[in-house]
């Protein structure tokens, strides 16, 4: 993305669909992709006019889609952190479970609707554009600020895992509170000086991130193999379950995949998305059933918490255990630079759709949005305090609103601009869309329930979101009358 302080960016002016922020101006977002895109139907319509003669500046769309999987596989896998919450709510059966069953029901879902909704509106807002364009502004700035909200509190989750990881790893099992908090501070500092890179210079790093995790799975899980009794070592389930803990973890594993429509303004082409992160789903799974299968050779009912990986892997290969824990670190860095090129792009959308104040659309040369970075870095610190079950658990109750929003978003504009031109369509038709629209809610709605229910600090930070965003609008409303009847939602 280009510096907005010049006239360096591709307009597209949405027709009849809110296309205009609030202050009447057209909303500037990166060109459609050509009607010969791969994939692309050469007799669609399209719904917007794009300014052919507008300078493209610094806009340069770089990520391919093997790119586009590395950043997606480092976002939303990476290694085996969290993956000890999930065994320490339910069990290793029920953690084995979930790798196989998330990914059917909770993942697949998304990759089919951030592919076709990211290549209908390739923007860098992301999903603040397309719930806008279905509902209208006020489920627009509602979703818009309870998914920027929920992105600030999971990008606390990497600094932790990196706290807890990296001093396991050289102080042991005793280190101290105090400690923790110095190695999570650290890391938070390390991940914001790299999210000034460009996207195409953070793929490269996540790019090593992905090669380091991958070799270092491969031979712990070989070393393991001899050893692998699945009847005898998964043999139990921890009880009383804590479905809210379970529920929360389980989908942060996976997490991250509606965020990646933050970067469909970036892809070289319409297929990019769907390929890249179908690539990308097929190793997650792969490294968390190589990763917990390894882990339960040497594993011990009880002993289970965060971390624990640095304790079992050294089991298996004496002397190990400090190198994996320097290994996890790295990659929880690369985690949380894969995260926050999305959700600081997605503020940056929020701004220019007029709903977050203009400066943070600021951006550096490598087209990072320098002022949103350093907004999320000051969020981050104060959320980092907490440990991952908590944060995991607010994050997906508090997020489950935003994620039906866009689902629902994708189900209405198959409806209201079935002759849109999109470079890539869910397959299956009306029954398809239906079935994975049906699937998200249910999903979240279950997910919300049971943070809702196993713990009252997760209710105070839902109530306390839902009724400060609401009362934001209202301010905004007031402030910014709302004179675009196109909306059909006020």
């Amino acid at each position: 993305m280009g510096d907005t302080s010049n006239a360096a960016t591709s307009e597209l002016r949405l027709i009849d669909q809110g296309g205009t922020n609030e202050t009447g101006s057209p909303v500037t977002v990166p060109a459609p992709f050509p009607k010969d895109a791969e994939g692309g139907a050469a007799d669609s319509t399209e719904v917007a006019l794009l300014d052919d003669d507008v300078p493209r500046g610094l806009e340069k769309r770089e990520l391919t889609w093997w790119r586009l999987a590395l950043i997606t596989f480092v976002y939303t896998c990476s290694g085996p952190g969290g993956l000890e919450q999930v065994v320490l709510a339910g069990g290793p059966i029920i953690a084995l479970a979930g790798v196989f069953f998330v990914p059917i029901f909770f993942v697949v879902p998304q990759i089919f609707v951030v592919s076709e909704m990211g290549g209908m509106m390739p923007t860098s807002a992301g999903n603040v554009v397309w719930v806008q364009r279905a509902f209208g502004r006020f489920a627009g700035f509602y979703n818009a600020w309870v998914f920027a909200l929920t992105n600030a509190v999971d990008l606390a989750v990497y600094p932790v895992l990196f706290g807890d990881y990296v001093g396991r790893a050289f102080i042991g099992t005793n280190v101290s509170w105090s400690e923790t908090m110095v190695f999570r501070i650290v890391g938070l500092g390390i991940g914001m000086a790299l999210a000034l890179l460009s996207s195409k210079d953070i793929s490269n790093v996540t790019g090593i991130g992905c090669v380091l995790t991958a070799g270092f799975f491969i031979v712990v899980f070989f070393a393991a193999t001899p050893h692998l009794d699945p009847p005898a070592q998964f043999n139990y389930v921890e009880q009383p379950i804590d479905y809210g803990l379970l529920s929360s973890s389980l989908l942060w594993l996976f997490t991250g995949w509606v965020s990646l429509g933050a970067l469909a303004g970036e892809v070289t082409d319409g297929m990019v998305l769907v390929k890249g992160m179908s690539s990308a789903l097929g190793i997650d799974v792969v490294m968390y059933l190589v990763a917990l299968l390894a882990a339960m050779t040497k594993a011990v009912r009880g002993e289970w918490t965060d971390g624990y990986f640095v304790t079992v892997y050294d089991r298996i290969i004496p002397g190990i255990g400090p190198v994996f824990g320097a290994c996890i670190g790295f990659t929880s860095l690369t985690l949380f630079l894969a995260a926050i090129i999305c959700y600081t792009r997605t503020v940056w959308g929020m701004a220019e759709m007029g709903w977050a104040p203009k400066i943070l659309q600021r951006q550096l040369p490598t087209g990072a949005p320098v002022v949103a970075v350093a907004v999320h870095a000051v969020t981050t610190f104060g959320m980092i305090w907490f440990d991952f079950g908590f944060i995991v658990q607010v994050e997906y109750t508090v997020a489950a609103a935003s994620y039906i929003l866009t689902a629902a978003a994708f189900l209405r504009l198959r409806y209201t601009e079935p002759e849109a031109h999109r470079p890539y369509v869910v397959p299956g038709g009306m029954p398809v869309a239906w079935l994975v629209t049906a699937t998200k809610v249910i999903v979240m709605v279950a997910t919300s329930v049971a943070g809702l229910s196993q713990d009252w600090r997760v209710g105070v930070a839902f109530v306390g979101t839902n009724i400060a965003v609401v009362l934001g609008y209202f301010a905004y409303d007031r402030a910014h009358p709302n004179t675009n009847s196109s909306e059909g939602v006020a």
